[in-house]
């Protein structure tokens, strides 16, 4: 799939990928929130990636409706856009417990979470 990010569902703010961007660790914490309201916590690396969890593999049992469908069955399936539109990612420090009835969808970051401007990369600091 390659390099791609998405926004802060709450803040709206992008999420550097770690460790590619020059940003400190912390800002690249994140808590992905699923439709069943578990959570994924950890490190988002710019590749789909929360820690040594997948983004879309997490995602492909509530698209394709089977408990153990896999990142390449979606994939495969054509329904990668319906497993965007389910993607919340908040940034660690600013998650308080929501769930995921109460997220709207995080943005695609045209960024990629690495490619910063001078003013992009000041709204993060």
């Amino acid at each position: 799939m390659g390099f791609f990010s998405h926004k802060c569902a709450k803040t709206n703010l992008s999420i550097p990928a770690f460790p590619y961007a020059e940003f400190p660790k912390e800002f690249s914490e994140v808590v992905q929130v699923l439709p069943d309201n578990r959570i994924i916590e950890g490190i988002y690396d710019g590749y789909g990636r929360i820690g040594d969890s997948d983004i879309f593999e997490a995602l492909a049992p509530f698209v394709l409706g089977k408990p153990d469908a896999t990142r390449e069955e979606l994939a495969d399936s054509g329904r990668w856009n319906d497993a965007t539109a389910l993607i919340k990612v908040v940034l660690k420090s600013q998650y308080n417990n929501e769930t995921y009835a109460v997220l709207p969808v995080s943005e695609h970051d045209e960024t990629q979470g690495y490619f910063y401007n001078e003013m992009q990369a000041a709204e993060l600091e």
